[in-house]
């Protein structure tokens, strides 16, 4: 399971980026990103859209090159006609045997749109966006360079420009995060805040990067100006008490946590993420103390409802945590927190194999529309074993274990040992062990330690652990004893 805080750190400080492949069907034709020109211009493309909908994909480029005739600001007609089937893939609405065929004609028209346009910079923004939500830092760098260096062309307006420069900045810095080089992502950080200055998430994802190159001051400062220009963020006090979690530093966070308490004792936020970081280092009794403070200031709030569902899994109270996450997903259907705990309280209860297979629906219904989350399918495999696909369920594990960079969570490791226990405890004795311990040993909580502990104690009083042989070393032949 995914811990609450490390959840918190992902929605506050990491945010979603957005390049030119992510704006509306629309918005996306212009090149310069002018939204309201989008919004005049939309009868230009409507027959273009039409088309496409009915599936006249040759008619639809006919139309869309009429419109890029008579707007020289519109992009590619060959791009748009990709964009349009990029957004059908996320809108999440066809099955798997479509998904490919469509992507396979997004591919084939943008590889036609660069082939056509090779000096747009925008064709390569759109390579860098797909690059980029496939977690293909390399092309994605290589792609947003290219654009880069060709939106410093006259022939781009200043506004094509700094548009071109912003996405392309974005994307850099976005690449160079994820793969924790924290120099160039400041860099162009930076260069992306000259573009966009008051730019609230931008301000959070650089003191991210600051706080990584142990420049907490200047992160602080970041937080604060991001707090100042989006007061609905988090205090600033919070996000530090976060950073320093995820480090994770007990001591700092702590110092943190209980300054945002100390400047902000009656807002929810604060109780709800100090509750959620006591929750995560096993602190059940302070955890329930700053959880139920969140009830009192803010009980319907779906972050206090998400802490009151785990609280109740902690303490074994399944029957109340499965009303509390089915009553969240039935408000958020995209939240995929209480969707993710729903599957695992429904899996475990064995005497309702009804509910079990609901707990497929949901795990499979997750993998799919978070195909590269590797807590999706770490819960698609336990809900599996619970069902009793032993083979499937070690896949999807596997799955989880690759997609984390070999990872493992606590409770993926737990996940996977309870599916080498039921194939043959015997033979896989010692990676069992291997799992169990390394989950043990995890500082943060998580829902079954007592669980793995068990299972630990069992398997070492029944497949004690070997001892390694002692080298047997020969006396030297001066030392021979006569």
């Amino acid at each position: 399971m995914r811990s609450f805080i490390l959840s918190r750190v992902g929605v506050a400080l990491l945010g979603t980026i957005t390049l030119a492949g992510f704006a509306t069907p629309n918005q996306q034709l212009y090149a310069q990103g002018d939204t309201k020109t989008a919004e005049k211009k939309n009868e230009d493309v409507d027959k273009a859209e039409k088309a496409f909908n009915k599936g006249q994909f040759d008619e639809c480029l006919k139309f869309l090159q009429d419109a890029e005739k008579k707007d020289p600001k519109i992009a590619p007609a060959r791009l748009n006609l990709a964009r349009f089937f990029l957004t059908v893939l996320r809108s999440n609405q066809i099955d798997q045997n479509a998904r490919l065929q469509v992507f396979q004609m997004a591919r084939t028209n943008l590889e036609r749109a660069v082939i056509e346009n090779p000096n747009h910079p925008e064709c390569y923004l759109e390579i860098a966006s797909i690059a980029l939500s496939e977690f293909r830092f390399t092309e994605t760098i290589l792609a947003c360079q290219t654009a880069l260096t060709l939106a410093k062309s006259d022939k781009w307006s200043s506004d094509q420009k700094k548009i071109f420069e912003k996405e392309a900045n974005a994307g850099l810095a976005t690449a160079f995060d994820d793969r924790g080089d924290w120099e160039s992502a400041k860099t162009h950080y930076l260069a992306w805040k000259i573009l966009d200055p008051k730019s609230a998430p931008l301000m959070q994802r650089l003191a991210k990067v600051y706080f990584n190159l142990n420049k907490a001051d200047e992160a602080f400062v970041e937080l604060t100006q991001a707090k100042a220009e989006d007061p609905t963020l988090d205090p600033p006090e919070v996000a530090m008490g976060l950073l320093w979690a995820n480090k994770p530093n007990k001591a700092k966070a702590e110092e943190w946590f209980q300054k945002a308490i100390t400047k902000n004792p009656k807002l929810a936020r604060v109780h709800q993420a100090y509750g959620g970081w006591l929750l995560d280092t096993g602190n059940l009794a302070a955890a329930k103390i700053s959880i139920n403070q969140a009830k009192t200031l803010d009980p319907m709030a779906p972050e206090t409802q998400s802490l009151l569902g785990l609280l109740a899994r902690y303490e074994n109270r399944l029957d109340e945590a499965e009303k509390i996450f089915e009553d969240l997903m039935r408000s958020q259907p995209a939240n995929f927190f209480a969707s993710n705990q729903l599957a695992q309280v429904l899996a475990e209860q064995t005497s309702s194999p009804s509910q079990q297979q609901r707990a497929l629906q949901i795990a499979g219904v997750n993998k799919d529309r978070l195909s590269r989350n590797p807590e999706a399918w770490s819960t698609l495999g336990w809900v599996l074993l619970k069902v009793g696909k032993e083979s499937d369920a070690e896949q999807a594990l596997n799955t989880s274990i690759t997609l984390s960079n070999k990872q493992v969570a606590p409770d993926t490791a737990y996940f996977i040992a309870s599916v080498l226990k039921k194939k043959d405890e015997k033979k896989f004795s010692d990676e069992i062990r291997k799992y169990l311990e390394g989950a043990i040993a995890a500082e943060s909580a998580f829902i079954h330690r007592a669980d793995a502990v068990r299972m630990l104690t069992d398997l070492n009083s029944r497949y004690p652990k070997k001892e390694e042989p002692k080298d047997s070393k020969k006396e030297p032949e001066g030392e021979k004893k006569k």
